[in-house]
This record gives C-alpha cells, sequence and structure tokens, in this order.
C-alpha cells in the first residue's frame, strides 16, 4: 500500500492506532471463542446447548468491539484512516511496528536504510515495505502490542 508521505502522523494518531490494535486483536479473540462454542454446540440451536448468558456474552462483547472501532477510526486524518482501512481488510495486526534497530518491530525485516532514518528522524506516514504495517520509532508507552 503507497501511503502518502507528506502526511504529518502526530502523536495522537498513533495513539489512537495503538488503541484500534488492540480492539482488533480483542475483537479476534472474542470471534474466535465465539466460533469455538459453536463447533463444541453444532446445530441450529447452539446458543441454547451452550448456555444462553455465555452466547449473549459473547455476541454483546463483539458488537461493543465493533462499535469502540468504528467510534475510534472516526479521530483519524483521511490519510490515517486509509492506510488503517487496508490493514484493517488485509488482518494486519497490530497495525502499528515499532522501529528498532532499523528493523521492523513486526515482521523483523530490515528495513532500507533510507526509510528506517526517515522514520527515526520524524513523525511521517510510513510503512514497511514487507508486511505493510505502518512505522513508528517511539518506544511503545504500553505493552499494548503482543
Amino acid at each position: 500500500m503507497e501511503l502518502e508521505r507528506e502526511s504529518p502522523l502526530v502523536k495522537d494518531e498513533i495513539d489512537l492506532l495503538l488503541r484500534l490494535s488492540d480492539i482488533h486483536i480483542s475483537l479476534e479473540k472474542a470471534l474466535a471463542a465465539v466460533a469455538d462454542a459453536r463447533a463444541q454446540n453444532p446445530g441450529p440451536d447452539a446458543s441454547r446447548r451452550m448456555g444462553p448468558k455465555l452466547f449473549d456474552e459473547l455476541a454483546e462483547t463483539v458488537e461493543r468491539l465493533r462499535r469502540d472501532a468504528a467510534s475510534t477510526s472516526q479521530h483519524l486524518s483521511s490519510a490515517t484512516h486509509r492506510s488503517y482501512e487496508g490493514l484493517r481488510r488485509q488482518a494486519r495486526l497490530p497495525l502499528v511496528a515499532f522501529v528498532r534497530d532499523g528493523l521492523c518491530g513486526e515482521c523483523h525485516v530490515r528495513l532500507p536504510s533510507a526509510l528506517a532514518g526517515a522514520v527515526m528522524s520524524g513523525p511521517e506516514l510510513r510503512s514497511c515495505p514487507f508486511c505493510g504495517r505502518l512505522l513508528w520509532s517511539n518506544v511503545p508507552v504500553s505493552s499494548s502490542l503482543r
């Protein structure tokens, strides 16, 4: 995915992208729990057999996470939102990769030196040419990424 190089990426947008990564990772886990529950209780009345309360809680969690993702993504700039949507459609989680020692923090491939230098020198919207994740030079504030 080609990203707009002139788009400044403010810290707030990185924070939003980190939040969206957390939401989508949680959403994947919730959807996997729903799929597991249905696999263990096949048939049209699966929700009754697995316990309506459990099924309702899982469905509520999935819906809440989808709403959270939609409302959080509305605060992104248009360039960042386009990048986010592309990564989301490709299920590239986490969305943000931190650059360490010239390596993409997710695919662990050495970045071209010009790209690594550009990421380290300023907050511009750049993507890893190998995995497509958005690159950021700051060390994560939380342990939200894996």
